[in-house]
């Protein structure tokens, strides 16, 4: 983003949710709902100012303790879980227990890092005064863009996909073959011991070891043995010796891990006073981070104007033939919130109209216009055909190399994602999703009705808890991840409706949102002993009990990461979409 003032303006007006949220005013008035949660945060001022005190509390050291083995750990998982009543039985678990998707799956869950989800964390300890660790965590594992290189301990030598494995969006570029990026803190390539590496994606999970043990059934398998009938396996591995194995380059966990959570983190840890910079070699090291990545998104956006969910090769699951031409919504509304960050603080830092990083300042523009093209055409599905006829959020689909879009089904298997309803509000608000998209007041807010209806979650008193993942009829699947996003998604679409005007219904709108967000929040804190989500480690669980969730993974009823980062964030009603929380962020 080149230092180009009209853009940032034409940008702002489009989508003033994103990008003058962090600019907004930050008074505060006695009306808003916030207000009476203030204490102890410093409601006065719209920026950090952290001294080096560290605010402890079981959130805080849940956080902490999940930091081991040179990185964060997505779940708390017990000894005891694997033989409990919460997976063992049959119906719980892929079969055979001891074949590779069952061993893969337990293996990821007890030592694996998501990196959406250490995006989260980074967050979550700089809200409350830490960052020595995430800094740790980013020079030691992401800059190196390694777990480790040496045999005798371990670890995952490259943890990009730069090989010709993977190949890159409509011109099936080799991962190998991306434009090369100068390492972030000028480090050292784990492979080649130059200074510079393929631009090419993350894998979403990474681990600190490659030699790996099942905490249920130990450290060999019969279907870890190659070359049969682990025919994708290493050669020496004849013994069955039981690897990290997954390896997958997604673009959701790239925008968050590469670019929102560092850049977060970089603005809370500067007080939200960056200091300025004329060229790649003199901006922070996560700014470097987050420019690694750009010469995989550029590859990866579609004619359409959306991104790709991933490069071909990476071995979705479950398996999908057209992998390469898959897209996300998801991932397209966080990669629109990273790319307008990443735009914002570059043109706002960058101190000379020369510097080295126009190319990437116009990639960038390029990125956040094509998603503005696809969200107006594509991403709202035709109103439903019941009583409500409210208009959803298509989960994704399929954009040919050449152009068109064949979206999901919304009433398929996995066709309606919660978290692109959200997460979809949250980043595009109100206003845009109702006057630019739809065309029509309300569209937001009864996108909120019908998500409920699919999926949402009562607790024992009648009242609203939260939401699963998908359309469950019997509304007995209950995300504490997923929650805490609608309560975000929720509360900012409130605040949004309650300054409309000339709008007759936006003030009973932002009434009933806000509630549902009070509800859902009030709901998730109580202790798992009282109905809610908050177990005795500090720790949120990711979901109420063990289910499949139909985009490839399983949902766990353990203490996740995720689910408590987002709940310190909600403690400083922290808008991870926008650069530096929003105008409703609290700080200490």
């Amino acid at each position: 983003m080149a230092k180009t003032k009209t853009v940032a303006i034409v940008v702002a007006m489009v989508f003033s949710m994103v990008v003058t949220m962090a600019a907004a005013s930050s008074k505060v008035r006695a009306s808003d709902p916030w207000v009476a949660r203030v204490s102890p945060f410093n409601a006065a001022t719209a920026l950090p100012k952290f001294n080096g005190t560290l605010h402890y509390n079981a959130q805080f050291w849940f956080l902490l303790n999940q930091y081991f083995d040179g990185l964060p750990h997505s779940y708390f998982v017990p000894d005891t879980f694997w033989r409990s009543e919460k997976y063992l039985p049959t119906h719980l678990h892929s079969n055979p227990i001891d074949g590779q998707e069952a061993i893969e799956d337990r293996v990821c869950t007890h030592f694996g890092l998501n990196l959406y989800d250490a995006a989260t964390w980074e967050i979550a300890l700089g809200l409350q005064g830490e960052f020595e660790i995430p800094n740790a965590y980013e020079n030691s594992v992401l800059y190196a863009s390694s777990t480790g290189t040496d045999n005798t301990v371990g670890g995952l030598a490259d943890i990009r996909s730069d090989t010709s494995q993977y190949l890159y969006g409509r011109s099936q570029i080799p991962g190998s073959s991306l434009q090369r990026v100068t390492m972030p803190g000028n480090q050292t390539n784990p492979i080649d011991g130059s200074h510079t590496i393929a631009g090419a994606f993350f894998f979403r999970m990474i681990s600190a070891y490659y030699v790996t043990e099942d905490p249920l059934i130990g450290s060999y398998a019969r279907s870890f043995r190659s070359p049969y009938p682990f025919t994708g396996g290493p050669a020496w591995n004849t013994f069955g010796v039981i690897i990290w194995n997954d390896w997958k380059p997604i673009t959701g966990e790239n925008v968050w891990g590469a670019i929102i959570g560092p850049i977060q983190s970089l603005y809370l840890q500067n007080n939200g006073s960056i200091p300025s910079w004329s060229n790649f070699a003199t901006a922070p090291n996560q700014v470097q981070l987050s420019l690694s990545v750009l010469p995989a998104l550029m590859a990866l956006q579609s004619v359409e104007g959306s991104l790709y969910h991933c490069p071909s090769g990476s071995q979705l699951w479950p398996p999908d033939e057209n992998e390469g031409q898959n897209v996300s919504n998801e991932n397209n509304f966080s990669g629109y919130a990273a790319i307008t960050m990443l735009y914002q603080l570059l043109n706002n830092n960058t101190n000379t109209s020369n510097s080295d990083l126009a190319p990437a300042m116009q990639d960038l523009l390029s990125l956040q216009q094509g998603l503005q093209s696809w969200f107006i055409k594509y991403s709202l599905a035709p109103p439903l055909n019941n009583s409500l006829g409210a208009r959803v959020f298509y989960q994704g689909g399929h954009v040919n190399f050449t152009g068109g879009y064949y979206p999901v089904s919304i009433y398929s298997d996995g066709g309606f994602a919660v978290d692109c309803q959200t997460w979809g509000s949250a980043v595009l608000g109100a206003n845009f999703i109702d006057n630019s998209i739809a065309k029509k007041l309300g569209t937001a807010f009864n996108m909120w009705q019908q998500t409920k209806n699919f999926s949402a979650y009562y607790a024992a008193d009648g009242s609203l808890a939260g939401v699963g993942y998908t359309i469950h009829p019997l509304h007995d699947i209950w995300s504490g991840e997923w929650t805490w996003g609608a309560v975000l998604a929720t509360r900012e679409l409130s605040m949004q409706y309650s300054n409309m005007t000339n709008c007759p219904n936006c003030a009973s709108w932002a009434q009933s949102l806000m509630a549902d967000s009070t509800s859902m929040a009030n709901n998730l804190r109580k202790t798992v002993a009282q109905g809610g989500l908050l177990s005795e480690s500090g720790g949120f669980l990711y979901c109420n009990h063990r289910y499949f969730i139909p985009w490839g993974w399983w949902a766990n009823p353990l203490p996740a990461l995720c689910s408590t980062a987002w709940s310190v964030m909600d403690d400083h009603t922290f808008n991870p979409f926008v650069l530096g929380g929003g105008p409703l962020a609290k700080f200490y």
